[in-house]
């Protein structure tokens, strides 16, 4: 049994990476080519019956599905008509923004603190000032000449001379000062203009487990709110939002002012992204009860299948892509905001793309593919052939009768979903020929 799960699990995970790839693929890619469509046709191929993707419909009383049903027309909606409202929108990430913004930082910060690690073992005498180069030699004295390093190094001497290990409580004030002179000092290139007060009134706010995290590789906001006694259930946004105000509650207009423009921003990008498109969707299962439950009005709908094998007709201006699942939301590029390079550019892309292909994990059993259409077009996109209609096992008579009425114009096959008397399955009974006229 454990062999057979394992199994299962690569399989899925093998081509969760091949749409991945795809779809990265595709967005960089004004409109299709050959070689791209014949890439997706053995993609669609693996992940589907023979090419056969279904939509689930409800009558409305406006008789929609059933015109869409005689036309061969799918409706394509807009993103946010959807009704998961976590769909096709980004993840917002605080961390994510931080990363981006420090990541040119990293190697100015890295060679400061490797000057002041020098600075430590020439006072200690376990090195030369002589054995360094003339510019580790000039920051390196700079250093020394400042007074709460000297001072900072006396007092830890007589307080800790049978210590290997600086007491961040006992010498808290001084360990500030340090981080402050390694962070702020005139040779620095990124830091100058930095507050050095509000800087001083974080450091001194935190506690020695707030700090020991900081120096941590695997910080986790989460655990650095708990430790400074913040538990509320509530996002990484709002979370550090609630850090900002226990450790620097001067500062709450201020605050709430970068909030509200942080807030601001995401709403645009979320209206630019439901600006792209018109999205249809589609599942690569007719027998799912979930479906036939939520989008088929618990069995009392149909079900259109569509042959989309001679993918290589569909028109270029047209994306037929498959959704991923998983566990985590794509999270905004915050790249683009400081490059417009053209790796950037690409990267951005291919998130947007990634945002409108993700959902919840949750959502699995829809097993989805979607199309997609420019919004300027109709909103109804011609489909490829209907090659079955599938009614709900609990349809009614005169729903039944108008669905084979118009399968019957158009010669197309009709199957009943029905009720296994053993299991939980539904199967497909083909009544094509047991109703060749309407049902009194």
């Amino acid at each position: 049994m454990m062999r057979i799960f394992i199994s299962k699990r690569k399989d899925y995970m093998d081509i969760f990476e091949e749409k991945r790839q795809l779809i990265e693929k595709f967005a960089c890619q004004k409109e299709y080519t050959l070689e791209s469509k014949m890439e997706l046709k053995q993609l669609l191929l693996k992940d589907t019956n023979g090419g056969k993707l279904y939509k689930y419909r409800s009558f409305d009383k406006d008789g929609y599905s059933l015109k869409n049903l005689e036309e061969g027309t799918l409706h394509c909606s807009l993103v946010e008509a959807f009704n998961d409202p976590f769909d096709s929108k980004f993840g917002y990430s605080f961390e994510a923004l931080y990363k981006e913004m420090s990541r040119d930082y990293e190697k100015e910060i890295s060679e400061k603190m490797y000057i002041f690690e020098q600075a430590i073992y020439v006072l200690k005498r376990d090195k030369e000032i002589e054995d360094f180069n003339k510019e580790e030699q000039r920051k390196i004295n700079k250093l020394l000449q400042n007074r709460k390093i000297i001072d900072f190094w006396e007092a830890f001497k007589k307080e800790n001379a049978d210590k290997d290990k600086i007491s961040l409580e006992d010498n808290k004030n001084n360990i500030i000062q340090l981080i402050m002179i390694a962070l702020l000092d005139g040779d620095s290139k990124q830091y100058n203009g930095v507050d050095e007060g509000l800087l001083k009134l974080i450091l001194i706010n935190m506690n020695e487990q707030s700090m020991d995290m900081l120096a941590n590789e695997d910080f986790n906001m989460n655990e650095f709110a708990i430790a400074n006694g913040i538990t509320k259930d509530v996002d990484e946004i709002s979370l550090i939002s609630e850090v900002w105000k226990k450790l620097c509650p001067q500062f709450k207009n201020i605050l709430e002012k970068v909030l509200e423009i942080f807030g601001d921003k995401c709403g645009e990008i979320d209206r630019y992204i439901n600006e792209l498109y018109l999205v249809g969707c589609l599942s690569s299962d007719f027998k799912n009860r979930l479906m036939w439950s939520h989008y088929a009005d618990c069995h009392k709908g149909f079900c259109i299948e569509y042959d989309f094998s001679a993918l290589e007709k569909i028109q270029n201006d047209q994306y037929l892509l498959p959704v991923l699942y998983d566990n985590k939301r794509p999270l905004f590029p915050w790249s683009i905001a400081f490059d417009q390079s053209e790796s950037s550019i690409k990267e951005a892309q291919k998130k947007i793309l990634l945002s409108l292909l993700t959902k919840d994990n949750v959502w699995s059993y829809e097993k989805e593919w979607r199309i997609f259409i420019r919004k300027q077009r109709s909103s109804e996109l011609i489909m490829p052939p209907i090659t079955c209609i599938y009614l709900g096992a609990c349809i009614d008579n005169e729903s039944k009768n108008a669905i084979i009425n118009i399968a019957n114009k158009r010669n197309i096959p009709v199957k009943q979903m029905q009720l296994d008397r053993v299991t939980y399955d539904l199967y497909a009974e083909d009544i094509t020929n047991k109703y060749n006229t309407v049902i009194f």
